[in-house]
C-alpha cells in the first residue's frame, strides 16, 4: 500500500506534469511537508477547513498552482500574495517556481507566525511571510509598484481586491484574482475600479482544474500606469464605497 507522504508527492507530480509544468527537485516532498504541518497544526488554530492530505491537494494545492500551469507566471518573478491566509496560493506557487520570490501578507500574527515557522522547519528560500494589513503596506516605498506579480485568493469581491493589490504592481506586471462562477460578471463590473487603479482587464481564464464547466477561474489583469497615491483608501472606506 502507498503510503500518504508516496501518494500526495506522485499526486503533485501527475498533476503538474498532465500540464506540462515541470516541478523542481525537491517540490513533490515540499508540498507533502506543508500539507502535514498545516493539518497538525489546524488542530490548534483554526488554518483551514479541509481536514484530510487529499482535501488540501483538491482543494488548496491544485487551484494554488493554475496560474503557473497555464503559464501565467514566469518563473523568476517577484510575487506578492496579498491576504494569504496560511500561505495559499504563495507558498505552493513558490514550491513549484523555483527561481521566484513570494512576499506572503497577512493581517493575522498566527498565521504570519505558522509561515515562519515552517519556511525555518524545511530551510525555504525566496519566502517572506509579513504581518501587515494591505492598505497599510501599499503606502510603503520598499512594497508599492515593486512586483511582477500580485495574487489573492477567495479575499473580497473584484473591485475590493483591485484596490488592495494593484498599487503593489508594478507598470507592465499583472495582478491575478482566484475566482470561482460568475467571475466574468464581476470582472466586467470592476472595469471602473481597473480604470482608476492604473490597470486593464486582460480578460478571465478558466484554470482547468477539472474541466471547464468546474467554476475555478482567473482573472487576469495587466498593470498599464502607475497607481495614484491616493489608492488604497482606508479599508472601511475601500468597502463602503468600491471603485
Amino acid at each position: 500500500m502507498t503510503d500518504e507522504k508516496t501518494w500526495l508527492m506522485e499526486y503533485m507530480e501527475t498533476f503538474a506534469a498532465a500540464r506540462g509544468l515541470a516541478l523542481p527537485p525537491g517540490a513533490a516532498e515540499r508540498f507533502y511537508r506543508y500539507a502535514a504541518f498545516l493539518l497538525a497544526q489546524n488542530e490548534k488554530m483554526n488554518l483551514t477547513a479541509l481536514k484530510t492530505l487529499q482535501a488540501v491537494a483538491d482543494g488548496h494545492f491544485l487551484d494554488s498552482l493554475a496560474p503557473a500551469a497555464m503559464r501565467l507566471i514566469p518563473d523568476g518573478s517577484r510575487i506578492i500574495d496579498i491576504g494569504c491566509g496560511p500561505g495559499l496560493p504563495g507558498l505552493p506557487l513558490r514550491f513549484a517556481l523555483e527561481n521566484s520570490e513570494v512576499t506572503l501578507v497577512d493581517s493575522q500574527r498566527k498565521r504570519v507566525r505558522f509561515m515562519e515557522e515552517f519556511i525555518a522547519d524545511t530551510g525555504l528560500s525566496g519566502a517572506k511571510p509579513v504581518c501587515a494589513r494591505a492598505e497599510a503596506l501599499a503606502a510603503d516605498p520598499a512594497y508599492r509598484e515593486r512586483f511582477d506579480v500580485a495574487v489573492s485568493r477567495a479575499v473580497a469581491g473584484l473591485s475590493v481586491l483591485c484596490e488592495l493589490c494593484l498599487p503593489f504592481v508594478r507598470v507592465g506586471g499583472v495582478m491575478l484574482a482566484y475566482k470561482g462562477r460568475g467571475a466574468q460578471e464581476e470582472a466586467e463590473a470592476a472595469r471602473g475600479a481597473v480604470s482608476a487603479l492604473g490597470g486593464r482587464l486582460r480578460g478571465v481564464e478558466n484554470a482547468g482544474l477539472a474541466g471547464e464547466q468546474d467554476g475555478h477561474c482567473i482573472i487576469i489583469i495587466e498593470k498599464t500606469a502607475q497607481t495614484a497615491k491616493i489608492y488604497p483608501r482606508k479599508y472601511a472606506k475601500i468597502t463602503k464605497n468600491p471603485l
